[in-house]
C-alpha cells in the first residue's frame, strides 16, 4: 500500500513539474531586439535619484537630463548620448552609448572623456512602465580595459537592487511624454 502511495506521489510530483514547466516557457518573454530597445531609449530623458527627495528634483530649470541616441548633426553617431548637470552651471557631458540588447539583463553604457582620460560608465537597463531603471557603476572603467574585454567587466551592476534590497540606480522619465 505504501509504495503505491509513493509511486503515486511522485507521478503528481513530476505532473506538476512538468505543468509548472509549461507555465513558465509559455510566459516567458522573447528577448527584445536591439532596433526595438533602442527606439524605446531614444530621447530626452530626466534622471531621478533615490538618494534625493523627488521635489527637488523635478525643477524645471534643476537636475539632471540624458539626450540618448540622439544626433547633434545629422551625419552626428546615431550613437550619441548627452549628459547635462542643470544644477552645476550647466555642466554637459558628451559621448557615446554602447548597447547590448542580448544580455540578461539588458547593458547600456556610456562612453565619455573625464579630464582628459576615455572612461565607460557600465550599466544595466530594464523597462518599467514609460520609465527607465539605469543601474551604472559608479566609477568610470578606463576605455582599454573596457574593450579588452568587450564590456564584460567585473565593474558591471549585476541587479536592480542596493544591498539592502531597495532599488537601485535612477529612474529615467520622459521630458516628453511618449
Amino acid at each position: 500500500m505504501a509504495v503505491k502511495r509513493d509511486a503515486m506521489i511522485r507521478r503528481t510530483a513530476v505532473a506538476l513539474a512538468c505543468f509548472a514547466a509549461v507555465v513558465a516557457a509559455s510566459h516567458a518573454q522573447p528577448r527584445p531586439d536591439e532596433a526595438a530597445v533602442r527606439a524605446k531609449l531614444t530621447g530626452n530623458w530626466r534622471e531621478i535619484s533615490p538618494e534625493l527627495p523627488r521635489e527637488k528634483q523635478l525643477n524645471p530649470n534643476g537636475g539632471m537630463t540624458w539626450d540618448l541616441f540622439t544626433r547633434l548633426e545629422p551625419d552626428g553617431p546615431a550613437t550619441a548620448a548627452f549628459y547635462t548637470d542643470w544644477d552645476n552651471e550647466a555642466q554637459q557631458w558628451v559621448g557615446e552609448l554602447v548597447l547590448n540588447a542580448k544580455a540578461d539583463p539588458v547593458w547600456l553604457d556610456f562612453k565619455f572623456k573625464d579630464a582628459g582620460r576615455d572612461v565607460v560608465r557600465v550599466g544595466i537597463v530594464r523597462f518599467e512602465g514609460k520609465n527607465v531603471r539605469w543601474v551604472r557603476s559608479y566609477q568610470g572603467v578606463p576605455l582599454r580595459k573596457y574593450d579588452a574585454v568587450r564590456g564584460n567587466v567585473p565593474e558591471r551592476p549585476k541587479v536592480f537592487a542596493d544591498s539592502k534590497g531597495n532599488p537601485g540606480g535612477y529612474v529615467l522619465e520622459p521630458v516628453k511624454s511618449r
